[in-house]
């Protein structure tokens, strides 16, 4: 019996090696382009996204990465979405308009999608790949509740006081 209930889930392996970081690369194209500083060989991940009806929650363990999300990106996309990133393990700097900002473990960072940006992320030292969560949810939903919605660029909170 199928539960109806449930929320759809999808869960993507991309693996390890070339073909790995070649089919991630395929994936992200439409929103960023997607470098890898190592060699093609060392290269993993693995993502799971819950459509939550006007919003998706991703969870993703990756090697180091960095998206670049260019002004043609963001022309060609539409993507007029906020993105609120937690990382479990790793680390990240985010960059958007102005703004620059370093995601540690616990810490939440909020970053305007409708503008150019830049994400770097890094495993702790103790591991290969970075485990973070993140939402990704329509501006319409969230800028009636901000005094600025246009002011976002890159936040942070820190995980102390979150």
């Amino acid at each position: 019996m199928v539960d109806t209930n449930r929320l759809p889930y999808e869960i993507v392996d991309y693996g390890a090696g070339p073909r790995a970081l070649r089919s991630m690369r395929e994936q992200t194209a439409p929103l960023s382009e997607l470098s890898y500083p190592a060699a093609a060989d060392s290269f993993a991940a693995w993502t799971s996204a819950l459509h939550l009806r006007s919003a998706i929650l991703f969870e993703s363990r990756t090697s180091q990465l960095r998206f670049d999300r260019s002004a043609l990106h963001v022309a060609r996309s539409s993507v007029d979405h906020y993105q609120a990133v937690v990382h479990l393990r790793g680390t990240s700097q985010l960059a958007a308009g102005k703004c620059e900002i370093t995601l540690s473990p616990g810490d939440v960072g909020i970053m305007d999608l409708a503008l150019t940006n830049r994400t770097v992320t890094t495993p702790a030292s103790s591991d290969h790949l970075v485990h973070s969560v993140t939402l990704t949810m329509p501006r319409a939903s969230l800028a009636p509740l901000l005094a600025a919605p246009d002011a976002i660029g890159c936040q942070l909170i820190r995980g102390e006081t979150a």
